[in-house]
């Protein structure tokens, strides 16, 4: 691999008034400002980022998002009785995949999530996967083994796109390859520790030496294809 000449995602795109910040996502985003997450994310404004980013729960600070105006709902109701309005809280899927050291899942085990004020129970399949719905807004999680008692802190929403050096450094903290620091170091570019446990990646995946840094880079979303 060419340490000199790492191709990857620098640059913010879209053309919004609304400036994504770190633990942003599109669903957090619709969220927070009363849209349906569809609605942006589909609205002919943000067909850059739609295309450069491909995943709604993933986007880079500083990418920019356009917001269409709101629209206004007008309720009649009849005078002098009580009514209840309910408005949805928005949820989204949070995904995860537990693996023991050497990589194989671990199956049918207890969890519990803890976000905001909610414990929420939930059991690995036989693949090691865990869907529990959240809120758009939540940005952290603690994922709780109901049998060890071990614990895990899950920063919702702060994933960078592929092929950016953060997305690098955080799926390969995920994988156990940690390359230290808090996450303003791990958005930093990637230095010689950080190219050292990817090199150390691509020898414990059985994967050519002379693999480009694309193919690299893809292999290691597929080995921690996180999504939110």
């Amino acid at each position: 691999m060419d340490r000199l000449a790492q191709p990857l995602v620098t640059a913010p795109v879209g053309n919004g008034s609304y400036e994504v910040r770190q633990g942003d996502c599109i669903y957090s985003i619709a969220a927070r400002t009363g849209h349906r997450w569809q609605s942006l994310w589909d609205h002919p404004e943000n067909r850059e980022l739609r295309q450069s980013r491909r995943d709604p729960g993933i986007l880079l600070p500083g990418d920019r998002v356009f917001l269409p105006p709101l629209a206004v709902k007008t309720l009649e109701l009849e005078s002098g009785k009580r009514h209840r309005i309910v408005v949805d809280g928005q949820l989204v899927s949070l995904r995860l995949r537990m693996c023991d050291p050497d990589g194989e899942p671990i199956a049918s085990a207890g969890y519990e999530l803890r976000v905001g004020g909610d414990t929420i129970p939930c059991t690995t399949d036989a693949d090691g996967h865990l869907e529990i719905r959240v809120p758009a807004l939540a940005e952290e999680a603690r994922l709780v083994d109901r049998t060890t008692g071990e614990a895990f802190t899950l920063r919702i929403g702060h994933m960078d796109p592929a092929g950016s050096a953060a997305a690098v450094r955080k799926r390969l903290a995920n994988l156990g390859y940690h390359p230290g620091g808090d996450e303003a170091e791990m958005n930093r570019t990637l230095d010689e520790t950080a190219l050292t446990l990817l090199d150390d990646f691509r020898d414990d995946a059985a994967l050519a030496d002379d693999l480009g840094w694309e193919a690299l880079a893809r292999q290691l979303e597929r080995n921690e294809p996180w999504t939110t």
